[in-house]
Order: C-alpha cells, then structure tokens, then sequence
C-alpha cells in the first residue's frame, strides 16, 4: 500500500502544488529505500533492531520487494519531527510568503538528516557487505577455476600428450624453428629482447616454442597412502603427503608430482605445508622467466632457488616448530618427452623400462644420504658429526645419522630435508639435486614413494612387482599389494611399520 502523511494545520502555509512536490518526493525516497533494503535482504524485516534508532524497528509490510513504509512508520517519523513541525507553527502569516522557500529547504534538509541516518548507514554497510560477499564469490569461483586446473584427483585417467589426430596440426615443426631463427632474432630485437644463443630462441615464450615428439600417453595416475603402526596403544599420525599439479608453468599437461615424508614431532605439518606451497611457488616462479619448462638452465635455476626458498618460509612459519621436525620430498615434473626430478631426502622416485626383453629399474632420483661422500664432506666441513646408533655393546646399530658435534641431537638419517633447523646448523640443505631423463618407447610405468617403500624393497624388485599388474592396468591392486607386502616386512624387521606413500604412472603401450 502507499504511504500517506496525515495533512497538519501546520502544512497550510504551503501551497498545494509545493506540498504535492514535498510528499511525492518523501513517498519516492522511502519506497526506494526499503525496496533497495527488502530486494537485497528479505530477512531485514524480522532482523533489524536498533535502539535509539530513527528508523522504524518493526516494519508491516505484504510484499517484501514492492511495497512502501506503512502508516506506523510515518506516525513515528512524525514523532520524530514533532520539534520541527511545532517550530513552523509560530512564524508569522505575514512572513510565511517571505520564507517560505527557506522553510522548504530546512524541512527538507532536517528530513533528509533524519532518514540517513541508521537506514542508510545500514542499507550501504549491507551493499558494501553484498559486494564483498559477491567479489569473495567470484575469487572463490576463479580459485576453484584455477584448483581444478591445477589439481588432479586420485584415479583421474587422463593424457598429458596431444592427441593422434592433431599430430599434422602442428604448426612448428625442428627445421621450421631452425629455418625461422633469423626471422625470430629480428622479431626479438624489434622488442629490445636480447638473445644469447639458439636456446632462448627456442624456449622463450615470446618468440617460439620448441616442438616436442609424441612418445607416449599416461594410462592413468593412482595413488595411495597408509598411516604407519608404532606399536599398542600408540596413536600415530599420518606424516606422508603428496601433490599431483597439472600444468605447471602454464604449459598443456605438464605434470609436477610430489612425494614428502615428514619425520619428528610436527612432521605432518611440515609435509602440509609442502605440498600447498611447493607446486605453487615453483608455478609461480617459473612463469616470471618467461621460458618453457625446457629451458633446462633456467628450470634447474629455479627449481633450487624455490626449494630453497620454500623452506626458508617455513622455518620463518610461527605456526610450524621445525627445530626437530622436517619432511623429504621426491618430486618429478613430466612433460611429453623428458622427466626433470627434483629430490631432497630419502623418498625415492623409480622408472620400469622393458628393453631386450628384460625387465629394469631407472632410479629417477637418489637416496641423499649422510655417509653419501659428498653428502658426508658439507656435513663434516660444518662442524656435524656422522654416526648410527649404538648398541648396548657399543657397535653401530642401524643407518648412519646427522649428529651436532658435542651432543647426541638430532640423529637425522638424511643429509637433505625441509625443516629440520638443528641438523641445518650442521650441513644440512634442502637444496634438491635435479636431474633429467629423455623418456623412450621403453619406458612403461613411474612409482614415487616414501621410504616407507623403499626401506626393505628395492628399486629392481619394485619394478618387477608392478609389472605383472601393468600388464593387466590394474593400479589400484598394484598399490594395495606393495602397501600390504612393505608393511609384512617392516613388522618382521623392526615390529613397527613406517607411514606408507605412492604415487603409480601407467603408459599407454
């Protein structure tokens, strides 16, 4: 229904085409407001309460999203204007022609004044909350976006390569690039780039991809993790993570996967912050060079600077205690025709390749190792200590550890590792050491795991495991093997059983 105001003997100094104007104007900004107020928020109604309020704190109303204040909400408006009205009341007839513009101007300033108040304020904080919630909604929506890019769920089948079809839509091919060099060094320096050698024609973004051959497609990727045993009664948490992040570097289906093994007290959170900050760092980092992810010195660059970096942030995290706690962490990034690890710790990364009619393992990465010479050189060179456990008899009992010189902390079994700040007074790093392997119609599958694998299974025995499962593309049975035959022979060899990881690969034949 419309809203009225009661006519006043004190209105009558107005004439009628002004007091038509005024109550037009009132009725059109009230209708506006509310409406404003109810489209947005319908539960305002039953909501808003204010004291000391200007504005009504109950509101009658029979369609939310059209209607206007009701009577009630005039009556105390006028309550509220009561002073003001009865001001009016005492100017003289024979100045009311003279002032009636001011007094116009006044009543409506001091109404104005009235309405702004609590509503208004409140109708804008509520637009402003509307268009935050909004604005969260779309970075939400464009974060999403992103994640599911970037992420890759478990026993998602997909391939990294181009299909057949598109092979003879290629539109660089190796001679074009090296015919083209001169007319990309001229487009280059047209840009004021500059151009050290045929590599940066080939890598750089802004020039020229290098073109890659289509070897192989990924089957499908799976992985599993299994929660270690340390005995009756004792309850052990998770310390294993891993990532699998698609597109790194902005490049179609190249993959930068992830294995961390987390040890010491907080070492599941140091293995969770790894893998949310890892991939997106190196991501980011990689994107400010402007090269492809096979510019191998500047990926090799970068990747050190990123681990490096990574981990000086997490030491700096209040929230993470890495005095004696870390994590190791295997990463791998596969593109369409190389794999680039990248490793600092014990997990292990391992290639099944079927050549000459035999089985082999490729060792991806290496075991870092304190009693590893070049490993055990930095260690001793600042001022650390190597040696195992010792028995009651005093032999040395298990792996060889990273001890301060004077004191028996903090026995670290690897000599590189994120976190880990005593051992990192003492050599240390969690500088990965990178290497690059071409992949060949040979190669069949990938495993990255923790050493919760690797510490009674070897690499060739791995393999050789896998393979009778790649035959028939069964990777979830393949995982479910290896986890239950590691966790048999952990309990026989020490009667706990470490947390458990793996990432499996299959390519397509």
């Amino acid at each position: 229904m419309k809203s009225r105001i009661k006519k006043n003997n004190s209105n009558n100094f107005l004439n009628k085409s002004n007091k038509n104007e005024f109550k037009n104007n009132q009725e059109y900004k009230y209708n506006n407001m509310m409406n404003r107020l109810l489209f947005n928020n319908q539960e305002f109604l039953k909501n808003f309460r204010r004291n000391n309020s200007k504005t009504p704190s109950k509101i009658r109303t029979k369609n939310p999203l059209t209607s206007s204040l009701n009577s009630n909400f005039l009556k105390q408006k006028k309550n509220k204007s009561k002073d003001l009205i009865n001001m009016k009341t005492n100017i003289n007839k024979s100045n009311q022609l003279k002032n009636n513009k001011n007094i116009k101007n006044n009543i409506k300033n001091n109404y104005r004044e009235m309405n702004t108040s609590p509503l208004i304020k409140y109708i804008n904080i509520h637009d402003n909350i509307i268009n935050q919630n909004k604005n969260m909604q779309s970075n939400n929506l464009n974060q999403n976006k992103i994640s599911s890019n970037n992420r890759l769920t478990r026993s998602e089948s997909f391939s990294i390569l181009e299909s057949k079809n598109k092979k003879n839509n290629k539109i660089n091919s190796s001679s074009d690039d090296i015919d083209n060099k001169e007319n990309n060094i001229n487009h280059n320096n047209n840009n004021n780039k500059s151009i050290e050698n045929i590599n940066d024609i080939i890598y750089d973004k802004n020039i020229i991809k290098k073109p890659n051959k289509i070897i192989k497609k990924i089957y499908k990727i799976e992985s599993l993790c299994q929660v270690g045993y340390s005995g009756p009664g004792i309850v052990k948490y998770n310390q294993d993570n891993f990532f699998i992040y698609k597109n790194l570097n902005d490049e179609n289906n190249v993959l930068f996967i992830g294995v961390c093994d987390g040890h010491g007290l907080f070492g599941h959170d140091v293995s969770k912050y790894l893998i949310k900050h890892l991939p997106e760092n190196l991501n980011k980092a990689l994107k400010k060079t402007n090269k492809y992810i096979h510019h191998k010195e500047t990926l090799y660059k970068t990747m050190k600077e990123v681990f490096i970096n990574t981990n000086k942030d997490l030491c700096k995290n209040p929230l993470i205690d890495t005095q004696f706690s870390g994590s190791t962490c295997v990463t791998i990034i596969l593109t369409k025709n190389k794999i680039i690890s990248g490793n600092a710790g014990d997990s292990r990364a391992v290639m099944g390749r079927f050549k000459n009619g035999e089985w082999i393992n490729i060792d991806l990465s290496h075991d870092q190792k304190p009693n590893n010479p070049g490993e055990r050189e930095r260690i001793l060179s600042h001022g650390g200590r190597i040696e195992a456990y010792k028995d009651e008899n005093g032999n040395d009992f298990g792996p060889k550890r990273v001890w301060i010189k004077n004191e028996d902390i903090p026995g670290l079994a690897m000599s590189r590792s994120f976190g880990d700040e005593v051992a990192a007074s003492v050599g240390t790093i969690s500088e990965p050491e990178i290497e690059t392997y071409d992949i060949t119609d040979d190669d069949k599958f990938i495993i990255i795991a923790s050493d919760g694998i690797w510490e009674f299974i070897s690499s060739l025995e791995c393999v050789n495991i896998i393979k009778d499962f790649y035959l028939k593309k069964d990777l979830k049975g393949c995982l479910k093997y290896l986890l239950n035959e590691s966790s048999k022979r952990w309990i026989k060899e020490e009667e706990v059983i470490d947390d458990i990881t793996a990432v499996l690969i299959f390519f397509e034949d």
